[in-house]
């Protein structure tokens, strides 16, 4: 079933959910896990109370060190991350999604479907690139423009998901680099496209954190997007070393459900 927030106490559940979205992954912090969770306290020689100190301690020193706030859940175009609960993804010829023979989307036949199967959904990540990317010298945009009816189809269909109250985000693929070059930056290409087409969002596939770079680029055509890291949002060795830091916590509002990065909000 679909669970949904509602009625009072938004405040609370403000700092609840920004609670919740902040990386447990600590190296170099005593009781530490593998790279995702805590461990408990050490038996007899780690008391609860000194356990208990020194997460809290950490938690402190990395929020004031990176500046990590949670302001970004006060912004409206963004703060509805925190009622997305289920979100299913989908290629765009999905026969549920598309129909072949009129060759429409039917979104409304794809809704249906899985409110039967279970309860409804939140937002959708639609993903057109596999397997077809690499096949020729097209781009991973130049796919979603060779969708049916094109970016005008990607916005009415967009438009249909959103008169039935459901956010949409694009699949997002950083290893595209060998193919047909745009000219500029893939964060310029992407938030230009998501501007053009309404959507909300992208899902970094593969990436451990979402770029500044993105948040900017939206930023600079006032068209602030949700950029949902595949990796949960925590640091990984293989990211940029820029990366490197917690300071993504203030603008990643949404991820994969790697419970990963679930403790260090500005009130948790």
């Amino acid at each position: 079933m679909k669970s949904r927030c509602q009625g009072r106490g938004g405040e609370k559940r403000r700092k609840a959910v920004f609670a919740l979205t902040f990386t447990s992954c600590i190296c170099g912090v005593a009781g530490q896990a593998s790279d995702s969770l805590f461990k408990g306290p050490e038996g007899e020689n780690q008391p609860q109370e000194k356990w208990l100190k020194e997460k809290l301690e950490w938690r402190s020193t990395t929020r004031l060190l990176n500046s990590v706030t949670g302001d970004i859940y006060e912004n409206p175009k963004l703060n509805w991350t925190r009622l997305s609960f289920v979100q299913p993804q989908v290629h765009l010829w999905d026969k549920y999604l598309y129909d072949e023979r009129t060759h429409e989307y039917t979104v409304k036949r794809y809704l249906d479907d899985l409110t039967a199967r279970y309860g409804g959904i939140d937002s959708v990540l639609l993903w057109p690139t596999y397997p077809n990317i690499g096949i020729d010298a097209r781009n991973q945009w130049d796919l979603w423009r060779s969708l049916p009816g094109g970016l005008d189809g990607i916005k009415n269909l967009t438009d249909e998901f959103h008169a039935a109250g459901v956010k949409v985000l694009w699949g997002y693929n950083p290893f595209d680099q060998g193919l047909r070059d745009e000219g500029e930056p893939h964060w310029t290409t992407l938030v230009k496209l998501l501007k053009q087409t309404g959507g909300d969002g992208f899902n970094g596939d593969t990436m451990g954190t979402i770029y500044k770079e993105f948040v900017d680029a939206a930023e600079a055509i006032d068209y602030p997007v949700v950029g949902e890291a595949e990796l949960g949002s925590y640091l990984h060795p293989w990211e940029r070393e820029q990366d490197h830091t917690w300071q993504p916590q203030s603008w990643n509002t949404i991820a994969w459900g790697y419970y990963s990065y679930k403790w260090g909000g500005p009130d948790g």
